[in-house]
């Protein structure tokens, strides 16, 4: 999908190592790395093509997607692999400034837990958002909580349709924070209420308690969960097919996940 004009410009660009992070379809990323003439290429090798790849990376299948990624640093770096999995992530002074003016301007309430919540996902095989929506709704009705529902600027519509839905009384964080800032936001919360997508593992690089849908096209192994942070909302179900993935949650009761949600604003009370 890369231009002639963009390929020109990676090739001219003399890379000296190209690391093929990709673990669901890596052959895209060696075949790049091998067109542009890169000569070291660092890859995994269980799905095949071993032959393009000079430093291959030894990984147990199945394991979890971080851990995969720190068997490529280990391999690289000759360090064993055997620090931890939590994500990291370091907002300065300015970004936990701009995070906690945010909080002002919700008007939080200092006497509730605030539960951060994302409800959407640029991967295929998204949860349908009703399921944390009636989740929310069960969870409100229950204990003393405020809600923000956050994503990027481009999603605002979405949000406030949300939000219009929701028999739960919420707020908007429309995409106003950079990443940093986001992750100093989240780390005020009590609880992260997300899809599987980037937002679980801002969460988890700020010991913010998240119960995350995990995608349930892929292996419960690799995309479940990955740290004691964090609790997997999902049911059994792996390797469902995307167009099947509503029909699996739809027979999901949303009174499970509040549930779990409850649970882990008690442990973080």
């Amino acid at each position: 999908k890369i231009s002639r004009a963009h390929f020109g410009e990676l090739r001219r660009a003399k890379y000296d190592v190209v690391l093929c992070t990709n673990v669901l379809r890596y052959y895209p990323d060696v075949l790049l790395a091998v067109a542009l003439g890169v000569k070291n290429r660092v890859g995994f090798t269980f799905k095949g093509f071993s032959g393009l790849i000079n430093h291959p990376v030894d990984t147990a299948f199945p394991s979890s997607y971080p851990a995969y990624f720190q068997n490529m640093v280990s391999s690289v770096t000759g360090i064993p692999p055997t620090w931890p999995l939590v994500p990291k992530i370091f907002p300065s002074s300015r970004d936990r400034e701009q995070a906690d003016s945010a909080w002002k301007d919700l008007a939080l309430d200092s006497g509730k837990q605030v539960i951060a919540c994302s409800i959407t996902t640029r991967q295929p095989g998204a949860w349908p958002r009703d399921h944390f929506l009636r989740a929310l709704k069960i969870v409100s009705e229950s204990t003393r909580v405020e809600i923000v529902l956050f994503g990027a600027a481009s999603e605002r519509t979405i949000l406030e349709e949300a939000i219009a839905g929701c028999r739960a009384p919420c707020k908007l964080l429309p995409g106003t924070l950079n990443i940093r800032a986001l992750a100093a936001f989240i780390g005020k919360c009590s609880v992260a209420l997300v899809m599987d997508s980037g937002p679980r593992h801002i969460a988890n690089a700020v010991s913010t308690p998240v119960v995350f849908g995990r995608n349930l096209i892929f292996s419960r192994l690799e995309a479940g969960r990955y740290c004691d942070n964090e609790i997997d909302c999902g049911p059994g179900d792996e390797y469902v097919a995307p167009e099947d993935v509503a029909r699996v949650i739809n027979n999901l009761d949303p009174a499970r996940t509040a549930g779990l949600v409850i649970e882990a604003l008690k442990n973080n009370g």
